[in-house]
């Protein structure tokens, strides 16, 4: 089956949560606003090298977020202040984003 969208489009419409910093005051959701960077993929044509470079990159972001949540469960298990612990999934959530972005790109700029 053939898909007609680009799967980029759906982590754009993340952004959307970023507006909820306006109507509850609470600065922590524009962080959401930064999904809008992803517009700028979401007009590439979807093809296989595209599909196959999002496949490498995502199982580099998601192995990240495996040993990022290793350390971090390590971490809580020797009774160290909750706020470390939650700085600490704040911060791999940033990372495993930022490895599979940087990623996508730099499969994309070798052309395989």
């Amino acid at each position: 089956m053939k898909r007609k969208g680009n799967p980029f489009l759906y982590l754009t419409l993340l952004s959307l949560l970023g507006l909820l910093g306006f109507v509850t005051g609470e600065p922590g959701w524009f962080g959401f606003l930064g999904f809008l960077g992803w517009l700028g993929w979401a007009r590439t044509p979807y093809d296989e090298r595209l599909r196959a470079n999002v496949a490498r990159a995502s199982q580099i972001g998601f192995a990240v977020a495996m040993v990022g949540v290793t350390l971090l469960v390590a971490l809580s298990a020797l009774e160290v202040p909750q706020t470390v612990v939650s700085v600490g999934l704040a911060a791999l959530f940033v990372a495993m984003l930022l490895t599979f972005g940087i990623s996508v790109a730099v499969f994309e700029r070798r052309g395989g």
